[in-house]
């Protein structure tokens, strides 16, 4: 099964519990090409310990695109801004390739351009992060349980986070190449 998106345009779509401005689950291809993603927001509350928090980062993370148990996704030449929550979120894939795209002034409590999750690999070629704010840390990529990251010819520009990483956060990830 593939999915495809291509020249689209997502803009101030309103997410009130799972998943981005689109979620695509449980697909062997994925691949978004040309199209724009602005200003979509995700509302989602989850409990932990009894306790109402903010969106909870695997069930609730994405609010531009939200890919979950996919083989290989192509993004390539597309936009992402304005988000709240992470403006791309990756959980459980083989394989992420990022190539001549933008990711603008998104926020989140970890990785506001990119939250990535347990993948094998996940490739940037040519990419520009300006403007990404995490409250917590890596405000322009969260990377946790990544087997190989690769990062070439790319910006990083007034990035912030509180903790750690304004530009890039790898947690247990086994290779970084910048």
């Amino acid at each position: 099964i593939d999915a495809v998106i291509k020249q689209s345009i997502f803009h101030r779509n309103l997410i009130k519990k799972y998943g981005g401005a689109v979620c695509i689950t449980h697909v062997a291809h994925v691949a978004v090409t040309s199209s724009s993603f602005w200003s979509n927001k995700s509302k989602g509350k989850a409990r932990k310990n009894g306790k109402r928090e903010e969106a909870n980062i695997l069930k609730f993370a994405g609010a531009g695109l939200h890919l979950e148990v996919t083989k290989t996704t192509n993004i390539v030449g597309s936009i992402f801004k304005w988000h709240k929550y992470h403006a791309i979120h990756g959980y459980k894939g083989e394989t992420m390739l990022i190539a001549n795209c933008t990711i603008l002034a998104n926020i989140a409590q970890y990785g506001a351009g990119l939250y990535i999750d347990r993948y094998r690999r996940l490739e940037i070629s040519i990419g520009t992060f300006a403007n990404n704010k995490a409250h917590k840390t890596g405000g322009a990529i969260y990377g946790y349980k990544i087997s190989n990251v690769a990062i070439n010819c790319s910006r990083f520009l007034k990035g912030e986070a509180y903790f750690q990483g304004a530009g890039l956060v790898c947690k247990r990830c086994n290779s970084v190449f910048v």
